[in-house]
């Protein structure tokens, strides 16, 4: 009759060592002539088995007090996240999460020409001859995302009107970093008169940053119905790709991700987009790291078309997250 075995995170069995954190299984495999019985292949299935008991409730192995508990990495081995000695969440990255909390009501009178800091690091820009452009909050209940708030953008009715929301600096395009970030947005009517723009910039310039931006990395649409394109520029030549997935008046998940050379898996810088999960361009070419000022600065904008819009751009939760070193690092 076969016995019963329950793996057992701190039985040994030789040659293997006791399972601890980033410990390897070693399995005593049978050689030719060994009698084909239980005590031949028992090491092999007992260790396995302490191994997955193991992963089932992970620990630290006492006293050895700078070994993680579990280590994440990139493809180029680099610690970005660990469970540390102590059980406590840990790894060297920079991360923050905005789900607009805030109280912006920027409904000014027109013609605008207005510029100012709101909060928490973030700058509204309007710039309207005409129309009723905004920059405006809004909390969860009244909100379009279910369960956060967001923010509503919405520029004049001229074309050469703009209005966009930037946030300082959060860090650089360069070839040791990874930086991402991900956020919800939805356009009321996919269809309206108003050209689109979020993601990175390095520098908007001093117009609007559909033409003064001189590095970024974003999604674009340009008015009436159409597809997301996704757009890089190195501070001279714009690069864009249609993202081949259309835009459409529901809530939609966008993300780009950052890939320096120095961490990327293939050695090559890279912009990646994503719609709603799925990859949908990847470009290593007219990146903004090459631009004179390599900034990372969020932005989310519409820009006019000289009709009157009767639907605003709405962005809700965004998330951002960058490495700090190009080596694998804990603490």
């Amino acid at each position: 009759m076969p016995t019963n075995y329950t793996g057992d995170p701190t039985a040994t069995e030789a040659p293997s060592a006791t399972p601890e954190p980033e410990g390897f299984p070693v399995v005593a495999l049978p050689a030719d002539g060994d009698p084909p019985n239980a005590s031949t292949f028992a090491q092999g299935f007992k260790v396995l088995a302490d191994f997955i008991g193991w992963l089932q409730k992970p620990r630290a192995k006492a006293s050895a007090w700078a070994q993680a508990i579990m280590r994440y990495r990139s493809a180029g081995l680099h610690t970005r996240f660990a469970v540390d000695h102590l059980g406590f969440p840990a790894g060297k990255f920079l991360s923050w999460y905005e789900w607009w909390p805030y109280v912006f009501n920027l409904l000014p009178a027109v013609p605008a020409s207005y510029s100012d800091y709101l909060i928490d690091n973030w700058t509204g820009v309007i710039e309207a001859l005409s129309g009723a452009p905004r920059i405006l909050d809004a909390a969860p209940s009244a909100s379009v995302f279910p369960h956060s708030g967001g923010v509503e953008l919405r520029q004049g009715d001229q074309a050469t009107d703009y209005t966009y929301l930037i946030r300082k600096p959060v860090c650089l395009f360069t070839t040791a970093n990874h930086a991402a970030m991900d956020w919800d947005i939805l356009v009321d009517d996919a269809t309206i008169a108003t050209v689109c723009f979020a993601g990175l910039v390095t520098d908007p310039g001093a117009g609007s940053p559909l033409t003064t931006a001189t590095g970024l990395a974003w999604f674009w649409k340009d008015y009436g119905a159409g597809n997301w394109f996704c757009q890089t520029k190195d501070g001279t030549t714009l690069n864009n790709q249609d993202s081949g997935v259309a835009a459409t008046s529901t809530i939609t998940r966008l993300r780009i991700e950052w890939h320096g050379s120095g961490v990327s898996d293939d050695a090559t810088s890279r912009v990646l987009f994503f719609i709603d999960g799925t990859l949908v361009q990847n470009i290593t070419v007219n990146l903004p790291i090459t631009d004179a000022v390599q900034y990372v600065r969020p932005i989310f904008g519409v820009s006019g078309t000289g009709t009157e819009p009767t639907t605003s751009m709405y962005v809700g939760p965004v998330r951002f997250s960058s490495s700090l070193y190009d080596a694998d690092v804990l603490f």
